[in-house]
């Protein structure tokens, strides 16, 4: 609430019950209804899941616990563990990750596989709801609601993706970094190479705004999966793999372009007159990312440069944008403009994302917002440059309470 202003409520006070702990309470109710909801609605996701995205995990999982790496994206090979573990399942689940991410995942092909899902699950949704609490507890209630909100994080969970994971990783660098540990840091979002196509922007990022020791951090991870992949793969494996990711053959891996929800999205929804937007479009975001995080906090580089990233690389699908609960959370909590926290909280609706229900090219609807929101984020840095240092400038650069994001 903000300061000068008091409400009375007799009939908590009357009980002995805090306007905080009302509040508190409900915000856990909101929150119980939000996760019935998402409970309700992936129910029915679960059974594909489980013979799309989790088999093909399983799959390489399997591989690796029988130590065959070097021809784990032999797609014969892979097609021979998908008719022993899950026969019924015609159309070949492949396995989608770089062969390091099997090694820490081997153990859950000693189950079987309907029991290696639900521990998966179980995990994904852990890592999520751990986020989730960080966030309460960093930025206040209205973060967990933003998290409880969140439509890619818990249907990339129902659809057997690995999105808590990716978030868990995107906050554990961001709090290293905000301690100033930025080797950490750096190596720890060095793990997300792991979906490499969604932080190609990161060293880049870290290079252009002189953060060389995050870049330090996160090039000394990238040089020990290198290692790891060329020793366990050879050159004829990483050709197998780069063929498999790359290949149309598998709709599985490449489903249909339009509900993606980075520029070439927008592009592909636009049909014959969007051909020729993809690079004019990514120099966009990426012109625009660069203002953003120019002499920027570190709250806001993080914003702009996880934004960015999905909204420039290739086969990014609504599921991947959990990761940007992170960016959420910063902005709407420590950013000072209007744009950049309308933006925030717009995308953040999950309705954004039922648009496409209504006429599937309105999927454009989530990556336009998000270059809005990376637009906001420029004009902010502009704007911060041209005024005067004052305790009212920095304002942005340390969080606010719930009541000041209400007031």
């Amino acid at each position: 609430m903000p300061a000068g202003i008091r409400v009375d409520i007799p009939l908590l006070a009357d009980r002995g019950i805090s306007t905080l702990t009302h509040r508190r309470l409900s915000t856990l109710g909101s929150c119980i209804i939000f996760l019935t909801f998402w409970a309700v609605l992936s129910a029915p996701l679960l059974p594909s899941a489980l013979r799309m995205d989790f088999l093909g995990f399983y799959i390489g999982f399997d591989l690796a616990k029988d130590g065959h790496f070097a021809s784990m994206y032999n797609t014969d090979l892979q097609s021979s563990v998908q008719k022993r573990v899950y026969p019924e399942e015609k159309e070949l689940s492949v396995f989608p990750r770089p062969v390091f991410y099997s090694i820490p995942f081997f153990w859950l092909a000693w189950f079987p596989l309907k029991v290696a899902f639900k521990i998966w699950l179980a995990l994904q949704l852990a890592l999520l709801l751990a986020c989730c609490a960080w966030a309460w507890k960093r930025f206040g209630d209205d973060a967990l609601i933003w998290g409880a909100l969140s439509l890619p994080a818990f249907i990339g969970i129902a659809s057997g993706q690995d999105t808590g994971l990716m978030l868990a990783i995107a906050v554990a660098g961001y709090v290293l970094a905000e301690r100033g540990k930025n080797f950490l840091a750096g190596a720890v979002w060095g793990l997300a190479l792991a979906k490499f196509n969604l932080i190609l922007l990161l060293p880049l990022a870290m290079l252009a705004t002189r953060r060389y020791r995050m870049l330090g951090g996160f090039c000394t991870v990238a040089a020990v999966f290198g290692a790891i992949t060329l020793r366990l793969l050879g050159f004829t494996g990483i050709q197998q793999y780069l063929a498999l990711i790359q290949t149309k053959k598998f709709l599985k891996v490449n489903p249909s372009p339009e509900l993606m929800m980075n520029v070439q999205g927008i592009a592909a929804n636009l049909g014959e007159a969007g051909r020729w937007l993809t690079i004019p479009l990514t120099v966009l975001v990426l012109v625009l990312a660069f203002l953003a995080m120019r002499n920027a906090p570190l709250w806001a580089w993080t914003c702009s440069t996880f934004t960015a990233s999905l909204l420039a690389v290739p086969h990014v699908f609504a599921y991947n944008a959990a990761i940007l609960l992170l960016p959420i959370w910063l902005a709407y909590s420590q950013s000072t403009s209007k744009l950049t926290r309308i933006a925030a909280a717009t995308y953040g609706v999950p309705l954004l994302y039922g648009l496409r229900f209504i006429n599937e090219k309105l999927a454009a609807a989530v990556p336009l917002v998000l270059i809005v929101f990376l637009a906001g984020l420029a004009r902010e840095r502009f704007e911060s440059s041209r005024e005067p240092t004052s305790a009212l400038s920095k304002l942005g650069s340390y969080p606010r309470s719930s009541a000041f994001i209400g007031g």
